[in-house]
């Protein structure tokens, strides 16, 4: 028995719809090895879940690259200060 913990709903046993239905589990890590196996396995022969897969793994990059917000050097002092750093 293992004590890993698998997030995200039950498989159907449709594997497109499983695939994009876990989608964002199987991208935070959220699955069993054996259940992202079970994905990923579905994602590398299907072109229509490949094409999905690719699209929010692209979303992720821009969003995280493009939405970094500088903070203004006074605030990070001013937390630097209250912090005692």
């Amino acid at each position: 028995m293992s004590d890993e913990q698998d997030y995200g709903p039950e498989l159907t046993g449709d594997p497109c719809f499983d695939a994009v239905n876990v989608l964002f589990h199987y991208l935070d890590g959220e699955l069993t090895e054996a259940r992202r196996t079970t994905i990923s396995t579905h994602i590398e022969v299907c072109g229509s879940c490949l094409s999905t897969y690719s699209f929010h793994t692209e979303l992720r990059t821009v969003v995280r690259t493009r939405s970094i917000t500088k903070v203004p050097d006074a605030l990070r002092n001013r937390i630097a200060n209250e912090l005692g750093l």
